[in-house]
């Protein structure tokens, strides 16, 4: 990440901080959270507990999640969150539970063929219509889609 911010032209308003959000300690507020969570939860595990932390919701839930982006989001500020598609339930419950309202939401499949597999959101605690969206990566041939392509065309070096 640092390499990464250290090549944008807009290294003079990034940071890198290597802290977990629940330990993080900024009395600042954010415009916007992005964040890609430990996704599972009860599922079976790797024998190696670094994957495990990474990957399960062992050190940090949804719901932890959501409080540290109460404290650090700005008044109307967002986050945005990429979830797996079947814990889409829980997390709209926690969301109502305090107070964020979803905008919107893109339900993702890997192609035409597939069912959804992740869920991202993109919510604020201003109240809003939820405009809900589809993408499969791959197109029935099993390439990018076009919908894929032009949504990350401008980030994805291999499009």
């Amino acid at each position: 990440a640092s390499e990464n911010f250290n090549a944008s032209p807009w290294k003079e308003r990034l940071q890198v901080f290597n802290s977990g959000i629940e330990t993080f300690g900024s009395s600042k507020k954010y415009d916007l959270i992005i964040s890609n969570p430990p996704f599972f939860e009860d599922d079976l595990k790797s024998v190696n507990e670094q994957r495990n932390a990474a990957m399960h919701s062992t050190t940090l839930n949804l719901e932890a999640l959501l409080v540290q982006i109460e404290r650090l989001l700005k008044t109307g500020g967002y986050a945005a969150v990429l979830i797996p598609y079947h814990r889409r339930g829980y997390f709209e419950k926690l969301l109502a539970e305090k107070n964020f309202f979803v905008h919107e939401l893109m339900h993702v499949k890997q192609s035409v063929k597939h069912d959804f597999f992740r869920s991202q959101y993109y919510f604020s605690r201003e109240p809003a219509k939820k405009e809900i969206t589809e993408l499969a990566i791959r197109n029935g041939e099993g390439e990018y889609s076009a919908a894929f392509t032009d949504l990350l065309k401008d980030y994805y070096l291999k499009l």
